[in-house]
């Protein structure tokens, strides 16, 4: 019998009818594995893609051997582009293609998500009324060496469009804008953030309460790799407080004596408590003294950190934080202002100036 836990599967959308040609683009970096799962999962839609077009991009050699023995099942068309690209190209190289192709709907989809077998017959449905649709809840995995944790439904808001990315799809006068935003964009150059600020303006737009995807949070994931230890809090292992410190019983909720914590975020956004991840840098990239230099740029600090405000300026907040003269001093770290961090002797300090 199936977990009550497990995703709900997706009401079939009505028959649809032969003038509808689905594409799927699958970019994909290093993962033949991933990549001939993804390709499974398509064609074993209740609505099979008239095109599968996977794109490899970004390393060599090609592992197009991955899906050959799957060619029979569907059309499946592998694109290598073994040089560095710009992330978007990642999907305007396999969009042109299904273009090109006559397709008639387009499927976004990442290689490490996970596809119900009714996602593109309710999509097609759902772009009789709108030229766009992205689901705003989703099912989501997190990965680690040797254990997951799952979460049957979350409100998935780190993605641009207004939801998980792998759920989206979009008419075909859609996909004609979007590839040429790809080509003329020299600012965004990121995919989705090129698809829901310049071209999704233009269209209609439905945000739909279906549950066809299981977003995968692992550490090769260029979103959510920093989510990982956040889902595994015992990947952090914090060394004892000196059972001499005064400050243990009163301050029971700081990990260690004589300081506050270090927030992250916004003041709209809130803040995320990020003082393990912190300590765990200093022990685990600092140097012999323990002293570990925070990056200085918002996007090398979001992929440390994780991401609590996406394309928004974060900042630091050092609450009551040792300063290098022993001071509690509660100070603002913003984009680019310097800082090293210390853990030492069970005390975690910080000497910080601005950029």
């Amino acid at each position: 019998m199936a977990s009550a836990a497990a995703p709900e599967p997706a009401p079939q959308g009505a028959r649809v009818g032969p003038d509808v040609r689905v594409g799927v683009m699958i970019p994909t970096y290093r993962r033949p594995d991933l990549a001939r799962a993804c390709v499974l999962q398509w064609l074993m839609q209740s609505l099979p893609p008239a095109v599968i077009c996977v794109h490899q991009n970004g390393s060599e050699p090609s592992y197009e051997w991955c899906v050959e023995d799957l060619l029979g099942l569907g059309t499946i068309e592998w694109l290598h582009s073994p040089g560095q690209l710009l992330q978007q190209e990642w999907y305007g190289v396999p969009l042109r293609r299904l273009l090109a192709r006559g397709c008639t709907h387009f499927f976004w989809a990442d290689h490490d998500d996970l596809y119900l077998r009714g996602h593109a017959e309710q999509c097609v449905s759902e772009l009789r009324h709108a030229d766009f649709t992205v689901a705003s809840h989703c099912a989501m995995l997190t990965v680690s060496d040797n254990d997951y944790r799952f979460q049957p439904l979350m409100h998935f808001t780190a993605h641009a469009g207004g939801g998980m990315s792998s759920s989206m799809a979009f008419t075909r006068a859609f996909a004609e804008r979007l590839a040429d935003d790809f080509a003329r964009d020299t600012v965004t150059q990121y995919a989705d953030n090129v698809l829901a600020l310049t071209t999704l303006p233009h269209f209609t737009r439905h945000t739909s309460a279906r549950r066809t995807t299981v977003y995968v949070s692992h550490r090769g994931s260029l979103t959510s790799a920093a989510w990982v230890n956040d889902a595994f809090d015992d990947s952090i292992a914090l060394p004892p407080t000196p059972a001499s410190s005064a400050s243990t019983q009163a301050e029971s909720a700081i990990p260690w004596p004589g300081g506050g914590p270090v927030l992250y975020g916004t003041r709209d956004r809130g803040y995320r408590d990020i003082t393990r991840r912190v300590i765990a840098f200093c022990r685990k990239e600092g140097d012999a003294q323990g002293y570990w230099p925070l990056p200085e740029g918002d996007i090398q600090r979001s992929h440390k950190f994780g991401d609590p405000a996406l394309n928004e300026i974060k900042h630091l907040v050092l609450c009551g934080l040792p300063d290098a003269q022993g001071l509690l001093v509660d100070r603002v770290l913003r984009d680019s202002d310097h800082c090293t961090f210390r853990f030492w002797q069970g005390v975690l300090s910080a000497e910080c100036r601005p950029a």
